[in-house]
């Protein structure tokens, strides 16, 4: 067993509750918040901005702990947007599902390491998929939460 891929994962975990646990997360979240800019009309850019914060927090916590630290703020997001609450739970999925750099997923840092991948391999790997994500999944993702009535 590689103890050092062990180790990653238990490390990224505790590091996203204690992030959780502590409350930096709800700061780091509200000094997030009040850069984003929001205009209460539920449009495409508000989807945008929060797809991009539920992403920007992939960096501080890891994608597991973008959940703990999204879904407190997904209220004032939803008043700050216009969306619906729902919706806007919806789309931390598009942040927490799309990793820009290997370590923010501690599954592809475990499966890169048995595989013994390259890290430019995982990091383009990362990047080609979320310029894919934002650039075609994320407006299909926006037209369907308009087909269901919910922008």
């Amino acid at each position: 067993m590689n103890h050092r891929s062990a180790l990653y994962v238990a490390a990224i975990l505790g590091l996203a509750a204690l992030v959780a646990q502590s409350g930096l997360g709800a700061r780091i979240g509200v000094g997030l918040l009040a850069y984003a800019p929001l205009d209460a009309q539920g449009r495409y850019s508000d989807v945008v901005t929060l797809a991009g914060l539920a992403g920007l927090l992939n960096f501080v916590v890891t994608a597991n702990g973008v959940p703990a630290l999204f879904t407190p703020l997904a209220q004032a997001l939803a008043d700050g947007t216009g969306l619906p609450l729902s919706g806007v739970l919806m789309l931390q999925v598009v942040g927490f599902s799309t990793p820009l750099l290997p370590y923010q997923a501690a599954p592809i840092v475990v499966a890169m390491g048995l595989a013994r991948v390259p890290l430019r391999a995982g990091i383009c790997l990362c990047l080609s998929m979320a310029l894919l994500t934002y650039l075609l999944l994320l407006p299909l993702h926006y037209g369907w939460l308009h087909l269901l009535g919910w922008i």
